[in-house]
């Protein structure tokens, strides 16, 4: 019986270290952007909570913008489930349920990397996710550090 439970006890400590360390790796291969949103380093946390819009404000009183890839772009699976754990089709039901209840600004949908880019760079508090696939220069002041 003693074995049994070393046995399980090694199983369920091996998955819980499979998935904290799966969590810290949420955003690999993912870029974020952003605009004036008061800090050029965030911790992945602090990026899923504002992809989420956990807040409407960033802490230096801009207004919060999502800018997402559109829904049938190559990005949108990887960004979807990287950032919010999701489907594509689940992240549009949550987004529905969020303005719907009256809890956040629907998202802006791009379907370039550059449009996005644009986008976010003349618009202070905007906050953007995609994968840059075709390495399109993404200016410096743009670039979010993310940390674990």
């Amino acid at each position: 019986m003693g074995f049994k439970y070393q046995i399980t006890l090694f199983l369920v400590c091996l998955l819980v270290a499979a998935n904290v360390s799966a969590l810290g790796q949420r955003l690999t291969g993912i870029v974020v952007i952003g605009n004036d949103i008061g800090s050029k380093s965030l911790s992945e946390q602090q990026v899923i909570e504002a992809f989420k819009a956990k807040n409407n404000f960033w802490p230096n009183g801009k207004t919060l913008s999502v800018c997402l890839p559109e829904t049938q772009s190559k990005d949108a699976p990887a960004v979807c489930k990287g950032i919010y754990g999701k489907s594509v089709s689940e992240v549009q039901k949550f987004w529905l349920s969020q303005v719907f209840q009256g809890r956040s600004r629907a998202p802006h949908f791009f379907d370039s990397d550059a449009d996005m880019i644009n986008y976010v760079s003349k618009t202070p508090g905007a906050i953007g996710a995609f994968v840059n696939e075709g390495n399109i220069s993404i200016p410096t002041e743009l670039l979010i550090q993310i940390n674990p």
